[in-house]
């Protein structure tokens, strides 16, 4: 019988961009003798002004990062431009891949558990400092449209 110890659960989550937005994966693994999530590797790929972020790369990253820790769950933001790459990757890789749709009330609900599972030790971050500083920094703000935006302190509005 298999030692079920070795059983890794990666979750992937992206948010895919082009122009002016960033694409930007994370990965977080769960630990289930302590029942924490630990936050793995975040990525970023960025446009170069004036420069559409290249299709094929970011379908490059998300094979390799797929392929090099198979996940248990990818949630990838279907609005916009990702509907296209997540349908992509599920035809390819299989269930596990759901395209869902980011709304204000979703995000709103994610940015709350974030900080709960902080709060709670049951999120560990990744040990790099810029990373750890983006994320612990998130804060909302309200746009000149009246939309509520999430982005770290040093991006603010």
């Amino acid at each position: 019988m298999a030692d079920t110890t070795d059983f890794k659960q990666f979750f992937w989550g992206a948010d895919v961009g082009k122009y002016q937005d960033s694409t930007v994966l994370i990965m977080i693994e769960f630990i289930e003798q302590e029942e924490i999530f630990i936050q793995r590797i975040a990525r970023e790929i960025k446009p170069h002004p004036g420069y559409p972020i290249n299709f094929s790369l970011q379908k490059d990253v998300f094979d390799l990062l797929i392929r090099s820790y198979p996940p248990t769950k990818f949630l990838i933001d279907k609005t916009g431009l990702g509907e296209g790459i997540g349908e992509m990757i599920r035809n390819e890789y299989g269930e596990f891949i759901e395209l869902i749709q980011l709304t204000q009330p979703s995000k709103d609900l994610i940015f709350s558990n974030l900080r709960q599972m902080l709060a709670e030790k049951k999120l560990k971050l990744a040990n790099i400092p810029v990373q750890r500083e983006q994320i612990l920094s998130i804060q909302r703000d309200i746009s000149d449209t009246g939309v509520p935006k999430y982005h770290p302190a040093s991006t603010a509005m």
